[in-house]
């Protein structure tokens, strides 16, 4: 037999049963935003780091031409060198089962006790790779559309064709960029089909572990640069160190980035579950003013009844960490299953971590606990005489402020909406709360409009200073004069020549940077390219020893001027380039331009290039798509060895995919918390229409009908809607500017993206607040429509 007081807490959640699902789900709401979010990056950083882990990943990685075992024998016996192996691989291109030729990065395994780092687990069939056969990392057969067992089809560089069989699978997080972002597909083959296949004959990469401090980059970084130096003393060039973030893969960065975005999101959804169970206990303690009075006067405490009260909020609590619980594991494996197929990681377990419990559980009691102190509080400190003797009709204190007298003065409207309008400001404090759900919604939801915009934009004036249709890749550097058949092909109407370099910066103590710099090199006259000169000017065809800097060299020295001299290394040479020009934009994988005529003369490859860039006559997707694949082929037929052929709009798509990532997501949180504000609005005006039973009797009374009542109460839920939606609009562009701001850092960068303020965004806002507002307006409408003189009557 339940106590009294405990009767009361069932009763006040049971006969309300409307007001109970409004909080408790608005509460899970929060909690399952927290469990996604905070579950996911549990998964994540436990299984994506442990896979990446598990392969056992360099420290570093040292790219140079012919490495011999005898090398890598000499790099294992330096300090501070624990391990070393060498690697080479072959690029080619295989036919799916779609008929689409895509291509395929194979690694040649001669002995496979020599692969130390980067370690694949055999999954099924055969490992090591056996002649003419091709084990592939588990993400290249969907990649492809194989299975194991069947023949696949290779095209080399030269255009030679060979069948291989695929006999096994592997699973190999540390086999290159992810597939799903890269389009590569990864593989193994042994050394006698790496030698049909054209694979160099001796090894291009040295891999290295550190003996100590694995987990101090710095030190990693000055091991790298004494092997780096060891291997150019020996007559090798290098091209360049790549060092892994010590225990972590390589995207971790982004990750933290990102879920610590969709955090800040959920914590927000929580926030305004808050808001709602305020409103909601202070409305419930409104009602039950005479009740408080009664139990006061037969000798209950303030502290009793305020228990009371704080149990009922706990109850609430508890109800929606029993949705929002299970739900949160479920979304946390969505959400995780989103980046494994992005990464090709396996999840161990979805079963929540007892640090993800502990918040939500944190978050499901102690937030609503909190939100309900105050009208708790304030509540139930009246004296029995406030409490029996609070006020009857017209309940409320309107009449009294600037703002109620300022309406009484409009007297245009008709009587329902001036009465809709009236009541909208009645219970200002319970206004306010509702206000701040909606208007918080609203502003991430334009903010997040905002910064799709932002991005768009951003790409968009990146690729309009790309002026060219196809790329055409070559294997290796050819005479210009020997690749000009491709201008004769149908719907070209310019070729332009370039080359790329991968340079290193030498500062001014003679230090050799870690990182590779991207050089393009191109014909200064050049009408394939637009770059926006932010100071200086662009290169002259007679310039000699001249560059102009882009975005990602100027983030890593912003303090470079035009006029300075930059030092770089390529292939083994130092040379001194003059700064001409500074281009702040962001570009793609570009940092340096130089005039290739004179720079190919400092490099000693006069006349040769390894790029053709191509206009077509009408720049459309399947043009640029046809014009490519012809000129590869011509090529191919005429002997010369391709890499691959991209289009322009290939590489737009590539861009579009990381931030269509971004966007999708926060607009998944940012309806989130849209529908804990329609849960608000939908908990504000029904606690609204309880208040005003009397009333509405009153109304009924005198012949009103039900349309004319739910007419009063959606427009008030409209009137709502319309000035979150007009506050929040304002706010949301210091909110968008502060959102841009972040999303740069994720992506590095540094001031050169384009700020968009989205009035489309604004708009879409609009139409959805309306819809919210009338949706969450009906059922408190219906509610109140049904009251008759015999529920006034018995009110209370």
């Amino acid at each position: 037999m339940l106590a009294p007081r405990w009767r009361k807490v069932v009763g006040d959640l049971v006969s309300n049963k409307t007001r109970t699902i409004l909080v408790v789900l608005s509460i899970a709401i929060g909690v399952f935003a927290i469990g996604m979010v905070s579950g996911a990056r549990a998964i994540l950083m436990r299984d994506l780091n442990g896979d990446w882990n598990a392969v056992n990943p360099a420290s570093a990685s040292i790219v140079a031409n012919d490495i011999d075992d005898a090398l890598v024998q000499v790099v294992r016996r330096m300090p501070g060198v624990a391990d070393a192996q060498a690697t080479r691989s072959v690029s080619l291109r295989a036919q799916s089962a779609s008929g689409e030729w895509k291509d395929l990065q194979l690694q040649v395994i001669t002995r496979p006790e020599d692969l130390r780092m980067y370690v694949p687990t055999p999954l099924s069939g055969e490992w090591p790779p056996a002649r003419r056969s091709i084990v592939l990392e588990r993400a290249a057969l969907p990649f492809l559309g194989v299975a194991e067992g069947d023949t696949l089809l290779v095209e080399l560089r030269n255009g030679k064709r060979h069948e291989l069989t695929i006999g096994g699978t592997v699973y190999n997080l540390g086999s290159g960029f992810p597939t799903a972002l890269s389009n590569i597909g990864y593989g193994y083959i042994n050394d006698r089909t790496g030698l049909m296949l054209g694979a160099p004959a001796n090894y291009t990469a040295i891999d290295i572990l550190v003996a100590e401090h694995h987990y101090d980059e710095a030190h990693i970084r000055s091991i790298a640069s004494e092997v780096e130096a060891q291997i150019e003393r020996s007559g090798r060039i290098s091209g360049g160190t790549f060092i892994n973030k010590p225990g972590v893969y390589p995207a971790d960065d982004f990750v933290q980035a990102f879920t610590l975005l969709l955090t800040i999101i959920g914590l927000f959804a929580l926030l305004l579950s808050g808001f709602l169970v305020i409103n909601t206990i202070g409305a419930l303690l409104t009602q039950q003013m005479r009740q408080i009075g009664v139990m006061k006067s037969i000798g209950a405490r303030s502290r009793d009844i305020a228990q009371l009260y704080l149990v009922t909020v706990l109850v609430f609590g508890l109800l929606s960490l029993v949705i929002a619980i299970p739900l949160g594991a479920l979304g946390a494996w969505g959400l995780a299953a989103f980046f494994v197929a992005l990464f090709n990681f396996n999840i161990a377990t979805v079963v929540p971590a007892p640090t993800v419990l502990t918040q939500q559980i944190a978050a499901g009691l102690i937030i609503p606990l909190l939100a309900a102190l105050v009208p708790v509080i304030s509540g139930t400190r009246v004296s029995v005489r406030e409490a029996v003797g609070g006020p009857g009709l017209g309940k409320g204190r309107f009449g009294r402020s600037i703002i109620d007298r300022m309406l009484e003065r409009i007297q245009f409207l008709s009587r329902p909406m001036l009465l809709s309008l009236r009541n909208t400001f009645r219970r200002k404090v319970r206004l306010m709360i509702t206000l701040s759900t909606l208007t918080l919604a609203g502003l991430i939801f334009m903010a997040v409009m905002s910064e799709r915009a932002s991005l768009h934009t951003t790409i968009s004036e990146v690729f309009e200073q790309i002026d060219n249709d196809v790329f055409i890749f070559m294997a290796r550097p050819y005479r210009t004069t020997m690749l000009d058949h491709v201008a004769n092909l149908p719907d070209v109407v310019a070729v332009e020549y370039w080359n790329t370099y991968g340079t290193r910066l030498i500062d001014a103590d003679g230090q050799e940077s870690t990182k590779t710099y991207q050089l393009h090199a191109g014909p200064a006259e050049t009408t394939m390219l637009n770059v926006v000169i932010n100071e200086g000017r662009w290169l002259h065809p007679d310039d000699h020893g001249a560059v102009v800097l882009s975005s990602d060299y100027i983030i890593d020295h912003p303090e470079v001027q035009v006029g300075d001299t930059v030092r770089i290394k390529l292939n083994g040479r130092e040379l001194d380039l003059q700064v001409v020009g500074l281009a702040r934009k962001p570009f793609p994988m570009a940092a340096l331009y130089v005039n290739l005529p004179t720079f190919s003369r400092q490099m000693g490859d006069t006349g040769q290039a390894r790029e053709i860039r191509i206009v077509t006559s009408v720049r459309d997707p399947l043009v640029q798509q046809r014009v490519a694949t012809e000129a590869e082929a011509l090529l191919r037929s005429q002997g010369f060895e391709v890499a691959f052929a991209r289009t322009l709009t290939h590489f737009r798509e590539q861009n579009q995919l990381g931030v269509d990532m971004v966007i999708y997501f926060l607009l998944m949180m940012a309806m989130l918390l849209a529908a804990v504000g329609g849960l608000g609005l939908m908990g504000t005006m029904s606690i609204n229409v309880l208040e005003r039973t009397r009333e509405i009797g009153v109304m009924r009374a005198i012949g009103a009908s039900n349309w004319a009542i739910q007419r009063i109460v959606i427009v008030e839920g409209l009137l709502i809607g319309m000035i979150s939606w007009l506050v929040g609009a304002i706010l949301a562009i210091p909110v968008s500017y502060l959102m841009h701001q972040g999303i740069e850092a994720i992506f590095q960068g540094d001031g050169s993206f384009t700020f968009v303020f989205s009035i489309p965004g604004v708009l879409l806002w609009l139409a959805i607040i309306l819809f919210l507002a009338t949706f969450a307006s009906f059922l408190p409408a219906w509610n109140a429509s049904r009251v008759t003189v015999r529920d006034v009557l018995a009110y209370e």
